[in-house]
């Protein structure tokens, strides 16, 4: 039961420190001023598509896509493990978890969220 608590604790800590950075990315000044409209939506989805492209999922939007596969929820699961690592040169979460006395493990690719193997 401590490990569920424990758990949930952390999820919960990861997810607000990634609303407060999507909070904070908009505090702070441009290095100059646009001279038009269309420059500035120009500037905004090329800054937008280069920033998608690079970001990785954090450990609890992994571990929801990997959960979401068997239609549960953190608090459903026990022993949870989250570990980032590359294989074949692609870069996953491993995650395994315990459900009802079963064993789960699934792997998430760190960019796009696809659950493309799992046990």
């Amino acid at each position: 039961m401590k490990q569920k608590t424990t758990s949930a604790w952390f999820i919960t800590g990861l997810i607000i420190c990634v609303m407060m950075l999507f909070g904070m990315a908009g505090c702070g000044s441009s290095g100059g001023e646009q001279t038009t409209e269309e420059t500035t939506a120009e500037a905004t989805v090329e800054e937008a598509t280069e920033a998608s492209a690079d970001e990785m999922l954090t450990e609890s939007e992994a571990l929801e896509n990997a959960l979401d596969v068997e239609g549960l929820y953190v608090d459903d699961v026990d022993d949870i493990s989250v570990q980032l690592n590359t294989d074949d040169g692609a870069t996953e979460y491993d995650i395994a978890y315990q459900y009802e006395g079963v064993h789960y493990e699934y792997a998430v690719d760190a960019y796009t969220g696809d659950v493309y193997e799992y046990e």
